[in-house]
């Protein structure tokens, strides 16, 4: 049976495993961080800012007990940091990728290469992230039963931080409008199908990947009362407008996390890919979201736009099952 909502996050430990966090250095990707480190991960905390990210190096090891924990500079509207990123991991294997970082903007932004920068951070940066790292998240099979036929997989796991907001974009993700420079900025329509791309790029990998090796979900927190989209990302009148809310309705960054480390720890969601997950359980998804033709459409795209931009990604790697044991089915992927 799928937990409650009012499950606290799970208790499996980690000793080993090693988990790469965007955007940690507040918010959920701190409190993510902090619960995965109290159980033995070791953490490499992706972040944009150099002086916050060293505070919440502080907080973690404090918080966590545990000092295995560093933290690495990766600017997500700027691709070359992405490959500078990947460079420092040095091929090491990866048990753990959570695309945590997020932006929401007030007025239309551009990346260093060009691209609108809610899409660009939100989507693109991590999907050239996670095609660069497929390599490094390859599973391993667990040790421990001395009987060679309990042995069982234990795949990699990716996890998305994508959002309700998936369900804004009524349309679907309007690819011409990436590349519109004028005209009216519609902050949450923008910000909506940034967050359909993160449900469509899942489903993408959960087609595409062998689930005894690597599984993928994504997750809706809730609302959250945090800095997310601040530091500028948001303008002065949409804060104003924001601020009062959430401190009536919002829950904390610790509880908003809770989904994050649930997917990122439990059996469940080790046994099964593809799932949209809302505060631990499966979470109803926009009929936009559960389109192969769209997914595999941004899927496309953002390989072109990468292409476009000077930047390659590797195809995703053939793998062949966990020796002795036939791979395991995403028996519980929706759409």
């Amino acid at each position: 049976m799928v937990s409650s909502v009012n499950r606290p996050p799970s208790p499996e430990r980690l000793d080993g495993a090693v988990a790469v966090i965007t955007g940690c250095n507040s918010g959920i990707g701190l409190e993510t961080a902090v619960a995965l480190a109290s159980r033995g991960a070791q953490i490499i905390g992706a972040v944009r800012n150099p002086a916050k990210g060293e505070r919440a190096l502080a907080q973690i090891i404090e918080r966590s007990g545990s000092d295995a924990v560093e933290m690495r500079p990766l600017d997500l509207a700027d691709l070359n940091t992405v490959t500078a990123l990947v460079d420092s991991l040095g091929g090491e294997p990866i048990d753990l990728l959570i695309n945590n970082a997020g932006i929401i903007q007030g007025q239309r932004t551009e990346t260093a290469q060009g691209f609108e920068t809610t899409f660009g951070v939100n989507h693109l940066g991590h999907f050239m992230l996670t095609r660069l790292l497929l390599a490094q998240l390859r599973g391993v099979s667990d040790p421990a039963p001395e009987d060679p036929l309990q042995r069982r997989a234990i795949p990699s796991r990716i996890v998305n931080l994508a959002s309700g907001a998936h369900h804004y974009a009524r349309g679907g993700i309007r690819f011409d409008r990436l590349a519109r420079r004028h005209g009216r900025f519609n902050t949450f329509g923008v910000y909506g199908e940034s967050k359909l791309a993160n449900v469509l790029f899942t489903r993408s990998l959960t087609d595409r990947l062998d689930p005894a090796r690597v599984v993928a979900h994504s997750v809706h927190p809730g609302g959250v009362a945090s800095e997310f989209g601040m530091d500028g990302d948001v303008s002065s009148r949409l804060e104003r407008w924001i601020r009062p809310i959430e401190q009536r309705v919002l829950i904390t960054p610790e509880q908003g996390a809770e989904t994050s480390v649930f997917v990122a720890t439990s059996v469940l969601c080790g046994r099964s890919s593809g799932i949209y997950w809302v505060r631990k359980r499966p979470g109803t998804l926009s009929r936009w979201a559960r389109s192969t033709a769209h997914a595999e459409h941004l899927w496309d795209l953002s390989e072109r736009l990468l292409a476009q931009a000077g930047f390659a990604v590797p195809p995703v790697p053939v793998t062949t099952p966990v020796s002795g044991e036939p791979p395991l089915t995403a028996g519980f992927a929706l759409g």
